[in-house]
């Protein structure tokens, strides 16, 4: 097996650019979207750093269905 691989998948969203950028750059708004937040009622999210964009940081620990671990947004384009 290879040490490194790529998974890519891709979508068409009816929205401007900007739109789509404000949710994905602040992890705050993902709860709104990502079907993930529902894995744990009880999950327990920190964030950090930034409100948004780069440096920003969020945590989750939930029970063994969300896991738990960290994001930190290193560029966003």
């Amino acid at each position: 097996m290879a040490k490194e691989f790529r998974i890519e998948r891709s979508t068409t969203i009816n929205a401007e650019p900007g739109v789509i950028y404000a949710q994905l750059a602040n992890f705050h708004h993902w709860r709104a979207w990502s079907p993930y937040e529902d894995l744990d009622p009880n999950l327990k999210r920190t964030y950090s750093g930034p409100e948004s964009v780069v440096g920003a940081v969020y945590g989750w620990k939930g029970k063994p269905k969300a896991g738990s671990g960290q994001m930190t947004i290193a560029e966003a384009v």
